[in-house]
């Protein structure tokens, strides 16, 4: 037998010997079903339901609730200076670096550079825990209580709102460069700072 015809026979048994091994380890999938709808919705709300980023509101009402009062009366005076800071910051809270052309000819990628205080504000918040797993992206509450107007805007905004209206900001700014700083920039991360502030069980103590 040639050099080409034992080739191609080796070739043919190694098939041979595959196809029968997936016959005898992999199940008939011909006669399976695919679920009705009703089932796969049902499917997909339990991943969501295992998936942090689809807690449920009673869920995220926990960790809000949880997290306030894991706070010191410490860590709400650092909070306090760090809403002063804001409110004596002078200077712009970010600024866009980036979009130089190097030597290459290759354009630099742009980025956002927060000033200090807005870093320190975002440090706080994850070394904290204030920063809720939820759903982000598809919050439309969130978007209407941005879009409101006046310095009263977060008044009547409850502390599990507030955590998720930073939250929310912070995980878009994963996405979109400046976002964070935009916030303070905008004059809402004064205001939502100074709301967070009404929070703290230590102020009339």
């Amino acid at each position: 037998m040639s050099k080409d015809k034992q080739n191609k026979k080796s070739n043919d048994d190694l098939q041979r010997i595959m196809r029968e091994s997936l016959k005898k380890h992999m199940p008939d999938m011909s006669s399976v079903k695919p679920p009705t709808e009703s089932a796969a919705i049902k499917m997909i709300a339990n991943l969501r339901a295992q998936d942090p980023l689809y807690f449920d509101k009673k869920t995220i009402s926990q960790q809000a609730q949880k997290s306030i009062p894991s706070l010191s009366r410490a860590d709400w005076k650092k909070l306090e200076i760090l809403y002063q800071r804001v409110v004596d910051h002078r200077e712009p809270f970010y600024q866009l670096g980036g979009g130089e052309r190097n030597s290459d000819g290759s354009i630099r990628i742009p980025y956002a550079k927060p000033a200090a205080i807005v870093l320190d504000i975002e440090h706080f918040f994850y070394d904290k825990n204030l920063v809720i797993d939820f759903d982000w992206a598809h919050w439309d509450e969130g978007r209407a209580i941005f879009a409101r107007n006046g310095e009263d805007k977060f008044e009547d905004v409850s502390l599990e709102d507030t955590l998720k209206l930073f939250t929310a900001i912070m995980r878009n700014a994963r996405f979109n460069e400046g976002a964070w700083g935009r916030l303070f920039e905008s004059g809402d991360g004064i205001k939502l700072l100074k709301h967070l502030l009404t929070f703290n069980p230590h102020t009339n103590a």
